[in-house]
């Protein structure tokens, strides 16, 4: 079977006419067949292609940089708010301890007070905004 396609393949090849080496390739113009002024209209449609990719690079580049800024800024916000967070989940850890133990009404509520009357970096105003946002939670 093996001699029988290699002698169809070689009687294919003998059929078909000879291509010439010159129309084979696919090689481009070289530039002696081409004019200065062609020449010259290619180099500027590249520079100002180059350009363009340029400006569109250095664009994305600046856009990166802002993203990344607001990110860290952002990321910096959520662990305070998640310090925050942990605080007030300690003090009320605190306070149902102390109800539970048997203190006395009025020194729990005093013990309230004192949590809610204790001096915070953030404004009270600026902490209920950080219930609305959602948060990456670690795993």
């Amino acid at each position: 079977m093996g001699s029988v396609c290699a002698a169809a393949i070689t009687a294919a090849a003998a059929l078909v006419p000879a291509v010439p080496a010159a129309k084979a390739s696919a090689a481009p113009a070289r530039p002696a067949d081409r004019s200065v002024s062609e020449l010259l209209t290619q180099l500027k449609t590249l520079y100002r292609k180059a350009e363009e990719a340029t400006e569109a690079y250095n664009a994305t580049e600046e856009k990166l940089h802002k993203q990344r800024t607001r990110t860290r800024k952002l990321t910096a916000q959520l662990v305070h708010a998640r310090t925050e967070l942990a605080d007030s989940h300690d003090d009320a850890g605190r306070l149902a301890r102390r109800q539970y133990q048997g203190h006395s009404a009025l020194s729990s509520y005093s013990f309230l007070l004192t949590l809610l009357t204790r001096t915070r970096r953030t404004p009270p105003t600026r902490r209920g905004s950080w219930i609305g946002r959602p948060a990456a939670r670690p795993r």
